[in-house]
């Protein structure tokens, strides 16, 4: 990006940062890499998620005082990013940038630039693990002799849903906003929404910019949510990531240029589904009221596989017994899941017995 263009006659791009219950120094850390960015042409929605302690949202108002380009909006219920957040943005261009992590100076420059020189709806870039005692660990090294290069629709859309090369996080990408107005938020709960929905952000974009730099970093913090759960909250959890591999079987299912991916979307949902049904019968307190009946609902849609393995063939043998009792009654199946249980002991002593 030439250094002498006016940033101003450059797009608006919003930065959206999540708060909850977070730690002054970090959020400080986050939001102070996004106002030095040299791409200065930027608005920053400060969204206090409905925390639960008194400090987040003043710690949000002490930086709207700091820098006209922050506004803060405060909740009282959990919000997803399309509204009423996508409303209080006017940029053109929209990124999402996680309360504890940060970002290198010059992100938004050359994403920026990329996304605009190839006339691309999304840039994407790499990212690195931060630890809490200093050390960078980087998730693959490549040797890429250029900075960057475009993907197509088909092929950005089947990287994101083999989740391998390319992961379903929101933070690694700037998006043009107009592509929100395809977003439809989970049918589930807020938790893993990104891998819920954002293939299908990809799936309307013309074409995706991605740069081999790495400029995120994602903060590997000890106390963050996702690592100080519960093995309760940990089951609840859980549930709501099958939830969203189900939301991707059933995207797949309709579009029928990604079907190389709908056998492996469909046993991954499935796995999940009956890992998840496994913890409602042992543990019905973790889960919301009507979970089993849905999850029961869900199952039966799935056909049986004639495909051998250990996984899969405990996968049909629940398939099997949902279908037996369509309505999935709980105290038949529960004496099945007891059976086999009790089976697999058996045949873990008599192997034992015989070694």
């Amino acid at each position: 990006m030439n250094r002498q263009t006016n940033q101003q006659e450059l797009p608006l791009l919003s930065v959206i940062v999540f708060a909850y219950n977070i730690e002054k120094e970090l959020l400080n850390r986050c939001v102070s890499s996004a106002v030095r960015q040299t791409y200065t042409n930027l608005e920053i929605i400060l969204v206090n998620n409905a925390s639960t302690d008194d400090t987040t949202g003043l710690y949000c108002d002490e930086w709207e005082q700091k820098d006209n380009r922050i506004k803060v909006i405060h909740f009282k219920a959990p919000v997803d990013i399309d509204t009423p957040v996508m409303k209080a943005t006017t940029g053109e261009y929209i990124h999402i940038l996680d309360h504890d992590d940060w970002i290198a100076p010059n992100m938004y420059a050359k994403m920026m630039s990329a996304m605009l020189s190839t006339n691309s709806d999304i840039a994407r870039c790499e990212f690195c693990f931060a630890y809490p005692d200093g050390r960078i660990e980087h998730r693959n090294i490549t040797h890429e002799t250029v900075d960057f290069e475009t993907v197509g629709r088909e092929e950005s859309v089947l990287l994101l849903l083999e989740n391998k090369k390319w992961q379903t996080y929101w933070w690694q990408n700037i998006f043009k906003k107009s592509l929100f107005d395809h977003y439809v938020s989970p049918t589930k709960e807020e938790i893993f929404g990104d891998l819920a929905t954002i293939h299908t952000l990809f799936h309307h974009a013309s074409q995706t910019v991605y740069l081999h730099d790495v400029f995120y970093y994602y903060y590997q913090r000890p106390g963050s949510e996702v690592n100080s759960l519960n093995d309760q909250r940990k089951m609840y959890r859980d549930y709501c990531r099958g939830n969203a591999h189900y939301e991707r079987y059933l995207f797949v299912k309709q579009h029928t240029e990604y079907h190389g991916m709908l056998r492996p979307l469909k046993k991954t949902a499935a796995l999940h589904g009956i890992f998840s049904l496994w913890d409602m019968i042992d543990n019905p307190q973790c889960f919301p009221d009507n979970a089993y009946k849905e999850q029961v609902e869900k199952l039966n849609t799935f056909s049986l596989s004639l495909r051998v393995g250990a996984m899969l063939f405990i996968l049909n043998l629940d398939l099997l017994i949902l279908k037996i009792f369509p309505n999935g009654y709980k105290p038949y199946y529960k004496l099945f899941r007891l059976f086999y249980k009790n089976l697999r002991r058996l045949y873990r002593y008599i192997k034992r017995k015989h070694n």
